[in-house]
């Protein structure tokens, strides 16, 4: 193995650690905004920090899912390549969403829908993929899947419930979040 190849490797570790920091650090973040203050989010408008630290968390999300695709946990195949790509759409659309709630120009709801079905079909396809390729075993073969699927079965149905049940739900999909930060950590990037 050469210096040169050595080193490449090295960068794309670090990079890989960083990322899953980064997607610790958004899922902690996520976690305080959906349950220690849901009430500050159903405010109408909220305060201004509430959606900006929002965008915080949703980029630190992407940096992420960014990671786990370097990492190469899913593959390369097309099941990997289309999940993860509408994964980072979905959560870039997120944004969006957050900076129209933010600057108040209309039309977030639209926004938010669009995201979370987008996020939810990329992080399903990812997930079976990341389950395919087998080079993550044990739990954290399954916490990319579990940020998917925990759309269909929690978040979307938390919608229709009354209070604070959508942020309280939101706030639980940070704990499946923290779980694929640990997962990437965990892996380091090497097989």
């Amino acid at each position: 193995m050469s210096k040169v190849t050595l080193e490449r490797g090295r960068a794309g570790d670090s990079l890989i650690t960083l990322a899953a920091w980064a997607v610790i650090a958004g899922a902690m973040l996520q976690i305080v905004l959906g349950i220690p203050l849901a009430s500050l989010q159903a405010q109408d408008p909220p305060p201004a920090v509430i959606p900006a630290l929002n965008i915080i968390s949703h980029l630190l999300l992407m940096a992420g899912v960014a990671g786990t695709t370097r990492s190469g946990a899913a593959g390369r195949g097309i099941l990997a390549s289309t999940g993860l790509a509408v994964s980072l759409l979905g959560l870039a659309i997120l944004v969006v969403a957050e900076v129209s709630w933010l600057t108040d120009l209309g039309a977030p709801d639209a926004f938010y829908g669009i995201a979370t079905l987008a996020m939810m079909l990329g992080l399903i396809l990812a997930g079976m993929a990341v389950m395919r390729t087998n080079r993550w075993t044990g739990w954290r073969r399954f916490t990319l899947l579990a940020c998917g699927l925990f759309i269909p079965f929690v978040l979307i149905p938390s919608f229709a419930l009354p209070g604070l049940a959508m942020n309280y739900a939101i706030g639980l999909w940070g704990v499946c979040w923290l779980l694929l930060g640990v997962a990437l950590q965990a892996h380091g990037g090497s097989y």
